[in-house]
């Protein structure tokens, strides 16, 4: 953070730490992040820095597809993913105060609204990626773009 980086990505970043220092993690983020953020989470409590946007994986019937976009639109497939994997482990994390910023989903909404689209910089963008291990196929034909100024949460099956 100190270097500002144009991309940070962080998985499961406050795995290991308590309440307290989640929240400090969290504030110190929110202070200095300046840059697009992937956050890979499994817990809902972790999205302490208001996604713009999601990417759910391991949905469809053989656990490989994918839905992306922006948070208005994917919020509840968003909180379903990360419910079902809460159900999955046996003790969540406590929830950190959150504070969302009132920014995040004003400027997702005014940038749907908008007829002018500014269209920012890809930093990340994968084109029909298809991922496996040995002959078990766990992504198939993944297209997905992380533009500058963008924050994703990305969650789901990873099994």
């Amino acid at each position: 953070l100190l270097a500002a980086p144009r991309l940070l990505v962080l998985d499961e970043a406050f795995d290991g730490l308590d309440r307290e220092s989640r929240d400090v993690v969290a504030r110190a983020m929110r202070k200095r992040l300046s840059s697009a953020l992937i956050m890979i989470t499994h817990r809902e409590q972790d999205l302490t820095l208001g996604p713009t946007h999601a990417l759910v994986l391991g949905l469809g019937p053989t656990c490989t597809g994918y839905e992306s976009g922006q948070w208005s639109s994917m919020q509840s497939s968003a909180e379903a993913a990360l419910k079902e994997e809460a159900a999955q482990h046996a003790q969540p994390l406590p929830p950190p105060r959150r504070r969302r910023p009132e920014t995040a989903a004003a400027d997702s909404e005014a940038s749907t609204a908008s007829d002018t689209k500014v269209v920012r910089s890809p930093l990340v963008e994968f084109r029909d990626v298809t991922i496996s291990y040995g002959d078990k196929v766990v992504l198939d034909r993944l297209s997905w773009t992380a533009r500058e100024g963008e924050n994703w949460a990305v969650m789901g099956q990873n099994d």
